[in-house]
């Protein structure tokens, strides 16, 4: 007998020896942890998302500003 197959064996007399009820409330617990993981892949994009526009934002404030000192120093001059 192989290493798999005696795990398989053990897994299905196992599944054998519980309840409908154990069973539904494992395919439920199964079911919650992998929206879990689903949603704290969307959230890690969203992070990332936010990042992003924020480093947009800067860049475009970081642009502004230096416009308005090119404009500040043009008018020194006069």
């Amino acid at each position: 007998m192989t290493t798999s197959y005696q795990g398989k064996d053990i897994f299905k007399k196992g599944m054998q020896n519980m309840s409908n009820t154990t069973l539904q409330s494992a395919v439920i617990a199964k079911h919650a942890d992998a929206e879990s993981k689903h949603l704290h892949a969307l959230a890690t994009v969203w992070d990332l998302e936010s990042t992003e526009r924020h480093a947009v934002l800067l860049q475009t404030i970081l642009k502004d500003n230096a416009e308005w000192y090119l404009d500040s120093l043009a008018e020194v001059s006069f």
